[in-house]
C-alpha cells in the first residue's frame, strides 16, 4: 500500500469513528415564548448596534452549570427573567434562534437566544456545559 492510500484509509477511519460518537448534549430549537418565566442566571454577549447578540439563561442550582465563553464583550447580568431579552430579540434582532439545551438524560439545563449572525458551539466539559459564542467558536477562552 502506498503512503497516500494508507493516509486516505486512516483519515476515512478517523472521520467515521468521530461521526459515530454520541454527543451527550441535546439541543432543541424552540420558539422564544416557550422559555418558562422564572429567574435565571443570565449571561450576555454583545456585538455591534444590538445590545444582545446572544443571551444564555442558565437554570440556577440544578447541579449542572451552563457557562458562556466569548472572545470579548461578555458580561454576566446576574439573576434576571427572560422577558426583556425576548422583547429585544423580537423587536431589534429579528433573525435569531432559540435553543433549549438538555443533558444526555433529557433534563433541560439552559436556554440560548442567539442571532443568526453569531456562530456558537455547545460542548460538555466535565460537570458543566460550555456555550462558546463569537466569530469563531473554536477559540479558547475563560468562561464568564
Amino acid at each position: 500500500m502506498t503512503r497516500r492510500a494508507l493516509l486516505i484509509v486512516i483519515m476515512t477511519a478517523t472521520f467515521l469513528v468521530a461521526g459515530c460518537q454520541s454527543y451527550p448534549i441535546k439541543r432543541t430549537f424552540i420558539d422564544a415564548s416557550a422559555i418558562p418565566d422564572g429567574t435565571y442566571d443570565v449571561m450576555v454577549y454583545s456585538r455591534g448596534q444590538a445590545r444582545y447578540a446572544a443571551v444564555l439563561f442558565d437554570i440556577p442550582d440544578d447541579g449542572m452549570p451552563v457557562v458562556m465563553e466569548t472572545p470579548w464583550s461578555a458580561r454576566t447580568a446576574s439573576k434576571d427573567t427572560p422577558g426583556k431579552y425576548i422583547d429585544e430579540f423580537q423587536n431589534r434582532i429579528k433573525a435569531y434562534q432559540t435553543v433549549q439545551i438538555s443533558d444526555e438524560n433529557g433534563t433541560v439545563r439552559a436556554y440560548l437566544m442567539v442571532s443568526t449572525t453569531v456562530k456558537y458551539q455547545i460542548i460538555p466539559a466535565g460537570e458543566r456545559i460550555v456555550v462558546r459564542v463569537g466569530r469563531d467558536p473554536i477559540y479558547r477562552s475563560t468562561p464568564v
